[in-house]
């Protein structure tokens, strides 16, 4: 591959550096790969220098690990000299952020992290240990990556906030049901979420095969609320329902908060 380049000559014997400005292509045609490359380059060291391809490799220019938890601040290396329009990072959070959050780079001033041009982040969109993309718009850094946390699997993706099982348990009575989700770090949907699921494309409607119990208020006191069948059939439907005592058996989905 031809390259026209500028060539820094170092003369060991004499201590002494010197530039070479080749303004003919050059050739790297050696006998082995190891003598067909450019080697000895270190880090840039200021904003103007050229990157090696070892630097770009290993992100060190453009990637750090950041400490704290909604203000945060991490070390590029070499060290940033100013926030210019553009700048492009990946930074790693040490923490989960619990809201609204800021980024100061080597000292530059906090900047207000923003999704979606100008809104705050929510709480745990920065995941601990999950590199997170920003560019620079030049009053903010916008964040690049995807804030959703994905859902785990065998769960659908209904909200931002919560997953619901593709695929119910049961039959069991309705304090079975809560106690079962419970005991696996979850919880007996809601009956939002469970429309959410059923009537969502790619939803889950055509796993219903009888009522499933929804942990909502049925508005009496003395029974459960169940969703899931067209009243009077068999038919699987996302908007019948009605209520029945909790002693009854009935299938049921857990939610998993995000």
């Amino acid at each position: 591959m031809m390259r026209t380049c500028m060539i820094t000559m170092l003369f060991l014997p004499l201590g002494a550096w010197a530039q070479w400005n080749v303004p003919v292509p050059i050739v790297l045609d050696g006998a082995s790969a190891g003598d067909r490359q450019v080697k000895g380059l270190s880090l840039p060291a200021e904003a103007d220098h050229g990157a090696s391809a070892a630097s770009v490799r290993q992100q060190s220019t453009t990637s750090a690990v950041a400490q704290g938890v909604d203000d945060l601040t991490a070390a590029l290396v070499p060290t940033a000299t100013a926030y210019t329009a553009g700048m492009l990072v990946s930074i790693t959070p040490s923490s989960a952020n619990t809201g609204a959050s800021t980024l100061n780079i080597d000292g530059l001033g906090a900047m207000p992290v923003l999704k979606f041009t100008n809104l705050q982040l929510d709480s745990a969109e920065l995941r601990v240990g999950v590199p997170a993309l920003m560019v620079f718009d030049g009053a903010a850094f916008q964040l690049l990556s995807q804030t959703g946390i994905a859902c785990p699997p065998g769960f659908l993706d209904v909200s931002r906030d919560v997953c619901v099982e593709a695929v119910p348990y049961g039959p069991a009575n309705w304090y079975t049901a809560v106690g079962q989700c419970s005991s696996r770090g979850l919880r007996l949907c809601g009956w939002a979420d469970w429309f959410r699921g059923c009537s969502m494309s790619g939803g889950f409607v055509s796993s219903i095969v009888e009522y499933e119990w929804v942990d909502s208020a049925a508005n009496d006191n003395n029974h459960g609320k169940r969703a899931g069948l067209e009243t009077g059939t068999t038919n699987p439907d996302c908007y019948g329902g009605g209520t029945q005592i909790p002693s009854g058996l009935n299938n049921f989905r857990c939610c998993y908060n995000k």
